[in-house]
C-alpha cells in the first residue's frame, strides 16, 4: 500500500507540471508523403484529420478528396501511420463540404463537423453521428459560433475553419470567424464550449490574429494545459503552436515555425505547401502528427504526411486519461 501511494503522489507531481508544444522534440517520418491515393474523388488527400482509435488499435483519417466536395475515410494498418488503405467516399455528409473534424466518442461511436461554403455569407458547420468513419447521419447545423457582434448569432459563421476537441464533459473548439467581411487574414481566434457539439456559446477571444487552428488536444499528463498547432491565415506555408496552461481561459503562441514539420520547401515532397497540421498524443510523452503537404509537380499534388516525437519533462502517462481524450 505504501508504494501505491508514492506512485500516486509521482503522478500527480508530474500532471502538475506546465510545459508547451515547444518540449516536443519532432523526428521526420520515413517514406512520406503516406496518405495518397488517386481512385476517391478528385484524387487529393488534404486537410486531414487524424486520430488514433484505442479499441480498434488503428489510426483513421478524413480528408477532402475534391476541392469542398467529397470526404474521404481511409485507415491504417494495425498501429503504423506510414500504411494506410481504404479509401472511401463518407456518405451522409452534405455538400458542398469539407475540413472535416471527427472526436471519438466510444468504441464504435464518433461525431463529426465539416465545413461548408454555403452559410448567408460565410460558412455553415454541420455535425454528424456514426459509428465505422465512412457512413454518417443525423445530420444537424450547428449554432451560436459567429462574431460576437452579430444581431444573428450563424449571420457570418466560421470561416473555413472550425476546430472542435472533447473536453472529458462536452466540447470546445477554437475557430475564427468572417467577422464581416471575407477576408482571410487577421481574424482573431475564440475559444467556444458546447454539451453537445450543436448548440455551442462564446466564451472569450484568444487575442491571437492571423493563424486557422487544425487540432486541439487536451494534455492528460499537464493540468490544465491545452496545446494547438495551426498554420497562417492565406499562406499555408508554415505551421505554428500554442498553448494554454489555464484550461483555455488565456493562449500564448508558442513556435513559429514549429520545428522540423513548420516550414515549405524543408523536404523534396513539400515544395508548395506546409499546413493544416494534426497532433495525437499516445502516452509516455510520444506523439504522432501529421500535416498537409503539396508539390504541384506530382500526382496527387496534395498529400499527408507524418512524423513523430517525444515530449521531454514527463515520467509517466496514464492510460486511462488519455485512452479518450479527444471525449
Amino acid at each position: 500500500m505504501k508504494k501505491r501511494l508514492f506512485c500516486l503522489f509521482i503522478l500527480v507531481a508530474a500532471a502538475a507540471s506546465q510545459a508547451a508544444p515547444s518540449d516536443i522534440a519532432i523526428t521526420e517520418g520515413a517514406g512520406n508523403p503516406v496518405l495518397l491515393q488517386t481512385s476517391v474523388g478528385a484524387g487529393r488527400y488534404y486537410y486531414a484529420h487524424v486520430l488514433y482509435d484505442p479499441f480498434a488499435g488503428k489510426y483513421r483519417a478524413w480528408a477532402d478528396a475534391s476541392s469542398s466536395n467529397d470526404i474521404t475515410y481511409a485507415e491504417s494498418t494495425g498501429d503504423n501511420p506510414a500504411a494506410w488503405s481504404g479509401y472511401t467516399l463518407c456518405t451522409g455528409t452534405l455538400g458542398p463540404r469539407g475540413k472535416a473534424h471527427v472526436v471519438q466518442l466510444g468504441a464504435n461511436s464518433f461525431r463529426m463537423w465539416h465545413t461548408g461554403d454555403d452559410g448567408t455569407p460565410g460558412y455553415e458547420v454541420h455535425t454528424f453521428t456514426g459509428s465505422n468513419g465512412i457512413d454518417w447521419s443525423n445530420a444537424t447545423p450547428i449554432t451560436g459560433v459567429a462574431d460576437t457582434g452579430d444581431s444573428i448569432p450563424t449571420a457570418d459563421g466560421p470561416f473555413e475553419h472550425f476546430c472542435p476537441a472533447g473536453n472529458g464533459a462536452g466540447f470546445v473548439c477554437l475557430a475564427n470567424t468572417r467577422e464581416g467581411s471575407a477576408e482571410q487574414t487577421g481574424r482573431e481566434l475564440n475559444w467556444y464550449s458546447s454539451a453537445d457539439g450543436i448548440t455551442w456559446t462564446f466564451e472569450h477571444g484568444t487575442g491571437i490574429l492571423g493563424y486557422d487552428v487544425s487540432t486541439l488536444v487536451r494534455h492528460p499528463d499537464r493540468a490544465n494545459t491545452w496545446y494547438a498547432y495551426g498554420y497562417q491565415q492565406g499562406g499555408e506555408d508554415f505551421i505554428v503552436s500554442l498553448y494554454s496552461t489555464d484550461n483555455g481561459a488565456t493562449w500564448q503562441m508558442d513556435q513559429e515555425p514549429v520545428p522540423v514539420i513548420g516550414v515549405a520547401g524543408e523536404f523534396p515532397y513539400n515544395p508548395n505547401r506546409n499546413y493544416n497540421p494534426q497532433a495525437i498524443y499516445r502516452g509516455f510523452g510520444n506523439w504522432v502528427f501529421f500535416r498537409t503537404t503539396s508539390d504541384s509537380s506530382a500526382s496527387p499534388a496534395h498529400r499527408t504526411s507524418y512524423s513523430t516525437g517525444i515530449e521531454s519533462g514527463l515520467t509517466f502517462s496514464s492510460i486511462e486519461n488519455w485512452m479518450l481524450m479527444e471525449r
